[in-house]
Parts: C-alpha cells; sequence; structure tokens
C-alpha cells in the first residue's frame, strides 16, 4: 500500500525539482556567456597588433614581468579512452563499428586535395602540443574543437587550463592564450542553447630560429552534446560561422573521438568549398554529382578512421539536408542546352546579326 504512495511523491518531486534545476543551470551558462563576452571586451580587437606586440616582446625576466608570472608546465589530465576505437568501447558502439585505425589526428586528402585533419580529443600534454604543431603547419592555423564538457569525464578542456594572458610551457613550446568572445548559434536538441567560444592561441616554438610567435585561432563549440544532432538551422549556423570562401584546407577539427561531429563539419565545410569552386569556373553542381562527392568522402575517411565514421543516420540525414540546400540555392546559372552560344563573339562559320531596321525619328 506505502509503495505506490512512495512511488507517487517521488515523482511528484521530480516534476517539481527538474525545473528548478533546468533554471539553475541556464543561470550558470549565462554567466559563463556574460565572462566571456566581458573577456571579450577586455581583449584586443586587432589580434594582429597583439602578435606584434608579442613578437617584439624579449624573452627572459621580461616575460615574467609583462605576464605576471613564468612560464609554469600543464598540468596532466585524468586518464581517458584515447583513440577512434577506445572511444567505440566506451561508448558502446556496436563491435562491427570497432575498427583498428591510424594515429588520432589523420590529415584527409581527397581528390588530390588536403581538407583537413580528422581528431580525437588530446588526453595529454603531449597529445595538445601535437596538436599545436599540426594546426601551425597546416595553410589555416585553426583548431575547431566539438567537445560537450562532460564526455568522457572531461569537464575542462586542454584550452581552460591555460592560464589566460600567461605563458605556458608545452614541450618545445610556448603558448599564450586569450579569450576573444563568443557566439550564439541556436538551440540544440535539448533546447539550450549552443555558442562558439573565440581564443586566440599565440605559440612560440622554441626550435624555430626565427623564434616568432604565431596565432591559431581556436574555436570550442558548447552543448552540442554526443550522439546526438543539432536541428538544421542550427547546424547551417555552425558550419556558416566556420567557412571562408576560397580556403581548401579546414584546419584541425575533433571531438571525442573524432569520428561523428568532427566529420560532420569537416564534410560540410569541404563539400562548399568544393561548391564554390565548381560555381567560381561557371559550372552548376548537379544533385547526382553532389551525392557522389558525399558519398566518396564518407568513404575516403571511414577507409582512414575505420568504420566508426559517420555511424548515426541522423547526422547523414541532416548533412545531406543541408548539402541540398546549397545545390539549390547555386548562384552559378544553370547548364546550357546542347548548341547553346554563350555570349561573347561569334564563331567565323556563323554570320553576324545585323540589328534590327529602326525607321529614323521624326523631330
Amino acid at each position: 500500500m506505502l509503495n505506490p504512495i512512495i512511488r507517487h511523491l517521488s515523482n511528484a518531486l521530480q516534476n517539481v525539482a527538474k525545473p528548478v534545476i533546468d533554471y539553475a543551470a541556464d543561470q550558470l551558462h549565462a554567466a559563463d556567456d556574460a565572462l566571456a563576452a566581458r573577456a571579450a571586451r577586455q581583449a584586443r580587437r586587432h589580434p594582429g597588433a597583439y602578435l606584434a606586440h608579442l613578437q617584439a616582446m624579449p624573452g627572459g625576466h621580461h616575460q615574467a614581468e609583462v605576464f605576471g608570472s613564468p612560464p609554469v608546465p600543464v598540468p596532466a589530465r585524468p586518464p581517458a579512452p584515447v583513440g577512434a576505437t577506445a572511444f567505440a568501447r566506451h561508448m558502446n558502439l556496436p563491435r562491427h563499428l570497432h575498427t583498428r585505425h591510424g594515429p588520432a589526428c589523420q590529415t584527409l586528402r581527397f581528390r588530390g586535395q588536403e581538407l583537413g585533419a580528422m581528431s580525437a580529443y588530446p588526453t595529454s600534454p603531449k597529445t595538445v602540443e601535437k596538436l599545436l604543431i599540426r594546426a601551425l603547419r597546416s595553410d589555416n592555423p585553426r583548431i575547431v574543437n566539438l567537445m560537450n564538457r562532460g564526455d568522457m569525464g572531461i569537464e575542462t578542456s586542454y584550452v581552460e587550463q591555460f592560464p589566460e594572458k600567461q605563458t605556458v610551457r608545452l614541450g618545445h613550446l610556448q603558448v599564450h592564450r586569450i579569450t576573444e568572445g563568443a557566439d550564439r548559434l541556436g538551440p540544440n536538441t535539448e533546447g539550450r542553447t549552443m555558442s562558439r567560444v573565440r581564443t586566440g592561441i599565440y605559440v612560440r616554438d622554441d626550435r624555430d630560429s626565427s623564434r616568432k610567435w604565431r596565432r591559431i585561432e581556436h574555436h570550442t563549440v558548447t552543448r552540442w552534446i554526443d550522439t546526438t544532432t543539432p536541428p538544421l538551422p542550427t547546424f547551417e549556423r555552425t558550419w556558416q560561422s566556420f567557412y571562408v570562401p576560397g580556403r581548401i584546407d579546414q584546419g584541425v577539427i575533433h571531438c571525442a573521438g573524432g569520428v561523428g561531429r568532427t566529420a560532420m563539419l569537416l564534410f560540410r565545410l569541404s563539400f562548399q568549398s568544393f561548391l564554390d569552386r565548381a560555381n567560381a569556373a561557371h559550372r552548376c553542381v548537379s544533385p547526382q554529382e553532389a551525392s557522389n562527392f558525399l558519398d566518396d568522402l564518407i568513404t575516403e575517411a571511414r577507409t582512414l578512421r575505420g568504420n566508426q565514421v559517420m555511424p548515426d543516420m541522423e547526422q547523414i540525414r541532416v548533412l545531406r539536408q543541408s548539402c541540398q540546400m546549397a545545390v539549390q540555392n547555386q548562384r552559378a546559372p544553370q547548364p546550357h542546352p546542347p548548341g547553346f552560344v554563350p555570349w561573347g563573339p561569334l564563331p567565323p562559320h556563323m554570320p553576324m546579326p545585323m540589328p534590327p531596321h529602326r525607321p529614323p525619328r521624326r523631330h
């Protein structure tokens, strides 16, 4: 007799407590956004000016005077699953999706072009150093972190471990971090707002004879929950916030395992680059050609990183829907029918058309 009453009271308490907990979580997220906005106002609006300031700054004791403390080592991270195979086991993916693969950070090459690097989350200072070096060697020195707070038991990202406006020693690198602000992207699957936090990471390699500071764009997308797909409008704003026309190499993109959210964003950016290059050559991409491009790209990525790339059919559905919208909104002219003569000088064997006869105007 008491069990139904206790169960009823427990359900009632959960219904009352859940809105309160959600409201408190939203307030904490709003406070984080406010701190990010405040940091953006305090940071320099022109990263190039700050980079020039770092280039002119000498090392040694002057460095400690400017930044308040000498270089300190990055604290070690707790152990976590490494690589896509360990990530697949951690997320309880089916056994047939567990595939051996190469290094954690791998460059995706497709049709003779380097599209970018797909990486798992770096779980040690050594892997963070390799990630920064890979970004410096890229034509597009940028890192996009899609790791949601709490994935794989990690609450503090490697970027947040770098002290703000202080120089940190990371192997052969000296790292300097400045938070530049945040942008709202839209609601996720739970209705909470996804954001993009912009951070400038300034790196100097001791092995480089020039001893110059270089800037890496670091972006963190918050609240993109693992194994979920954001709504189409939110995903559209997400990839558009990272896309730069004319840029083929998309830099380094990673999430937890580097197979789901990473692939979805990298494939969409690469498809838009492919579409823009075709339109710049006055060529219209057909729906079949676009579908073949995505199929070949997914196959190439699975050959590189294993069969667990894009395991969620909802991610593939939203990706194809976004690409289909881009194909329909092409700005290039439609393909001309056979025998059509484009605007310009006519071939020699075709007579030049005479202008129509018009009677003289009477004054």
